[in-house]
């Protein structure tokens, strides 16, 4: 027996290894999301790329915020008025 390598599987399979050898981890995992909101809209492919590298760009923006706010709370970087 042969493997599908057009199955949906396969390719969301696929996908998701060169996400992780890319280490874009949060496309990773909104990587159904937005595959069916590119279905959805019928966008180009220059769209879907679009949208993929700012959905990973936003979250990682979202992240570093995120450990900024934690030091803060800490008390070793006080916040600025």
């Amino acid at each position: 027996m042969t493997r599908d390598t057009h199955s949906p599987a396969v390719e969301m399979e696929t996908l998701a290894q060169h996400c992780q050898q890319l280490r874009l981890t949060r496309v990773g995992l909104s990587l159904s999301t937005l595959l069916e909101q590119a279905a959805q809209q019928e966008l180009s492919y220059s769209a879907f790329l679009t949208n993929v590298l700012a959905t990973e760009v936003v979250l990682d923006v979202i992240d570093v915020g995120r450990h900024a706010l934690g030091v803060r709370r800490e008390g070793l970087e006080p916040l600025a008025a």
